[in-house]
């Protein structure tokens, strides 16, 4: 039977109540003689729910494990307790020492069980030796109840171990999808319940460059998003990430499986690391290093796994999607930092394209390592293995910025293995978050007196500047420096878009435009429109004025360009100038 969505799950804690009613049936005792367990408070009116159990109704259910040829006939009933008492249900099955077989003791050797001991005690003393044997071991069981959608009567039972022994890794706790578990770790009680709720993503922030990202995956495992800063990239980053955490791929059970029956739930969708890279950052960062530990008073090197070899373990899996961001990443010594993994990047080359894929010797293969239990491969094993792979399903997204020059250029051999996605200013993304219509050039409606002028207005002149300074920075130094619409963002988000503007342009504009024209005031002021020092704009109607030097100095010095505030101006000046540049006056 293939995997099916789960509709709630019931736990219950391994203690006295518990394991006297699911050990079996002894004569002449007055504790093992139950078949039931006793739910009270929210898991017992979700039960109710699922069930459709109402008043004093009774509900047939059938209690269902591998194997088990027709399974346990019981009910879901109601508790027959002292008037006035708090609301109690019990779950049945037909007579005490019946308990579904996933629920008792025996021997590991047997599939079915999951709680070693002896489940064959003839008296009390027997029975309590073997329960106490079992708390002695200190393994900690949960027994689980399964609904699943479209069975309106059957359960399906399992065990886990909190703190499994020795050759019972396979009924660990620690398995179950992260919101069972964490359900789980948070009940205080005896009981309790998970329903799964796919919660749907945010909304993309960055939509078309998301688009553009998942068309690239879905041909390649590594993409690479190059583009001016302010442009998008590492808001593109965070959109693929609550994309892949929210990913709808709801809690499902395969009924026929003992091991990993439970799949992927919405808050195990799939796993991210996001990283930035810097001048620092190295290969044992990355992939694996030795880093020191101390064990009994002895200091030692201890062999780790970095993100890149926790990923590709988790990720071994068919059915788990890994995603690794990274931003900056010509900031740091890039191909250095991937090393030799640089063979196992190409998409024919990772585990799973026609094969096996590409493998190399992990570092320090002769050692040890594991990963962090999170990070368990499908088996629920953390050992890193010998040969190391790259699976398919770790994708790999990174970011530059291409106008950061202050860096070593990006080295070929990885380039070529990464699909790159240009990103550059996007003018009608921005008309849509200040809701106005797209423009380039300023129209007739701004020939009015400014102090006449509507919010939109506002915002259209702000389009219509960022277009102007875009076009006359891709001619003076080509795409790479042309300035991101996240530099005018906040002029949308501001309840005075007058200020915000004027701010803008102060601070973020002149500010990215003197960082990029360093010492070349003539370049400035061509950007700026404010014409040479031989034919300068009107005094008064710019953004910037020429200085000459002083008489005293100026056999040895040049003209000065001289940046004027715009938020010190008053808003008629002030938008006066900036409509100049807008319509590329000079």
């Amino acid at each position: 039977m293939a995997p099916q969505p789960v509709e709630a799950v019931f736990f219950f804690r391994w203690d006295k109540q518990t394991s006297q009613a699911t050990y079996q049936r002894i004569s002449k005792s007055s504790r093992y003689t139950k078949n039931y367990l006793q739910v009270s408070g929210p898991p017992g009116d979700v039960l109710d729910e699922v069930f459709g159990r109402v008043g004093d109704e009774e509900v047939a259910l059938r209690w269902r494990w591998p194997g088990d040829h027709g399974g346990q006939t019981g009910k879901l009933r109601l508790h027959k307790g002292e008037p006035g008492s708090a609301k109690r249900v019990h779950l049945t099955w037909d007579s005490a020492g019946k308990a579904p077989k996933t629920w008792k003791l025996g021997d590991p050797g047997d599939p079915l069980v999951s709680i070693p001991g002896d489940p064959d005690g003839k008296d009390e003393a027997e029975a309590d030796a073997a329960l106490q044997e079992v708390t002695d071991a200190d393994i900690r069981p949960w027994f689980v109840a399964v609904k699943l959608e479209g069975e309106d009567d059957e359960l399906h039972a399992r065990a886990y171990l909190e703190n499994p022994p020795p050759g019972l890794e396979r009924a660990d706790l620690a398995r179950l999808p992260a919101g069972l578990l964490g359900a789980i770790n948070a009940t205080e009680t005896q009981s309790g319940f998970f329903r799964p709720v796919h919660s749907p993503p945010p909304p993309a922030r960055a939509p078309k460059i998301l688009a553009a990202v998942q068309e690239a995956l879905a041909k390649d495992p590594n993409v690479l998003l190059v583009g001016p800063p302010g442009t998008g990239k590492t808001v593109a980053l965070e959109d693929l990430r609550a994309m892949v955490e929210h990913a709808d791929a709801p809690l499902s059970f395969d009924p026929e499986l003992i091991d990993d029956a439970f799949g992927a739930d919405a808050e195990n969708a799939g796993k991210v690391i996001s990283l930035v890279f810097h001048s620092s950052y190295s290969y044992e960062n990355f992939v694996a290093g030795l880093v020191p530990r101390s064990e009994n008073g002895e200091l030692g090197l201890e062999a780790r796994p970095g993100p890149l070899l926790n990923l590709a373990t988790w990720a071994a899996r068919s059915d788990r999607r890994a995603l690794l961001l990274l931003d900056e990443f010509n900031r740091g010594p890039t191909a250095a930092i991937f090393g030799d993994t640089l063979a196992l990047l190409d998409g024919s080359k990772r585990a799973g394209v026609g094969g096996g894929g590409a493998h190399i010797a992990r570092p320090f293969a002769d050692q040890e390592m594991t990963v962090p239990r999170e990070y368990a491969n499908e088996e629920g094993s953390v050992e890193v293995s010998p040969e190391l792979r790259l699976p398919k399903n770790l994708h790999i997204v990174a970011a530059l910025n291409s106008s950061d020059r202050s860096v070593a250029p990006l080295d070929a051999a990885l380039r070529r293995r990464f699909a790159i996605v240009r990103v550059d200013p996007d003018l009608e993304l921005l008309a849509d978050h200040f809701g106005v219509a797209l423009a380039t050039e300023p129209p007739s409606t701004l020939d009015a007196p400014a102090e006449a002028w509507t919010d939109d207005e506002v915002k259209t002149l702000a389009l219509c500047l960022l277009a102007a300074l875009n076009e006359r920075i891709g001619f003076v130094l080509g795409d790479d420096f042309l300035l991101g619409h996240a530099l005018l963002w906040p002029v949308g988000e501001s309840e005075d878009p007058q200020v915000a503007l004027l701010e803008a342009f102060d601070q973020r504009i002149v500010g990215s435009l003197r960082l990029a024209f360093a010492d070349q005031d003539d370049l400035l002021a061509a950007i700026l429109g404010v014409g040479s020092p031989q034919s300068p704009a009107p005094a008064g109607s710019a953004v910037a004025v020429w200085r000459q030097p002083p008489p005293e100095v100026e056999a040895f010095a040049l003209p000065h360009l001289e940046v004027h505030p715009v938020a010190a101006m008053d808003w008629p000046d002030a938008a006066a100038a900036l409509l100049r540049v807008a319509r590329r006056q000079t």
